[in-house]
């Protein structure tokens, strides 16, 4: 649990510090509000940055959990192969399903983190561009699966799972009712960092399919970043190709 919130807590401040020296940087120099290839520039390496660190203090802090995860990994290797592969499968139904309801609702509009993203890439300069490519593929799903499937999922399963034990519930049943709220609220926190208009449901909804591939791979964390890994790197071939 400790070092569940530890993890939470290092991507939070984190994530404030980044947003303060953003804010800070743009009082002490407003012009670049004016110059939005220039400001798109800094963001990239600005996230780049904040992503790298964070990989880099949670790897250093927790490295005997994520080489007893690999060890774990690797050890089941034709398991979990299957179990990325239905997650990924899942992402794209899940996506293909959401898709087609928020049609429906008439929203037409490109999500906004994914035009954000056309706009880094297309503002970028070649160092960047690799540095987007780097973050995108690699540095985002690590750090977001160790946070958001080990911490944030980690957090409230094990405090859904106490009040439960206090219900004199059945403990498959409150172990499955447990997790599943795990799922469900680290799936819209996941969804909350990446959109605030509808397309929070999208991004939910990769969540949910992470979150179920993690409860599938036994709360192995590689599970999910594989998948994460493939579903974004496949998003950015097909991102190139197209714009």
């Amino acid at each position: 649990m400790k070092q569940n919130v530890f993890i939470v807590s290092t991507y939070v401040l984190g994530f404030i510090l980044l947003n303060i020296g953003v804010a800070g940087y743009i009082i002490l120099n407003p012009d670049i509000l004016d110059n939005e290839a220039l400001f798109t520039q800094i963001s990239i390496t600005a996230n780049t940055l904040f992503y790298f660190a964070t990989a880099l203090i949670i790897t250093i802090l927790f490295r005997k959990y994520i080489l007893e995860q690999l060890k774990d990994f690797t050890g089941r290797i034709k398991q979990m192969l299957a179990i990325v592969t239905t997650g990924l499968v899942g992402i794209y139904l899940i996506s293909f399903v959401l898709g087609i309801i928020l049609t429906l609702l008439g929203v037409t509009e490109e999500a906004a983190n994914q035009q954000s993203i056309i706009d880094m890439l297309e503002a970028s300069t070649p160092l960047q561009f690799a540095l987007m490519i780097i973050f995108i593929t690699v540095l985002a799903p690590i750090v977001e699966e160790i946070v958001f499937r080990k911490g944030v999922y980690g957090i409230v399963g094990k405090i859904s799972q106490n009040f439960l034990n206090n219900r004199d519930m059945d403990p498959k049943k409150s172990h499955l009712i447990a997790n599943i709220i795990a799922i469900a609220i680290s799936s819209l926190i996941f969804g909350a960092i990446h959109a605030v208009d509808v397309y929070i449901l999208i991004y939910a909804g990769l969540g949910v399919a992470l979150g179920t591939d993690y409860y599938m791979s036994n709360k192995n964390v590689f599970a999910a970043i594989c998948v994460h890994i493939l579903y974004n790197s496949i998003s950015i071939i097909l991102t190139l190709l197209v714009f």
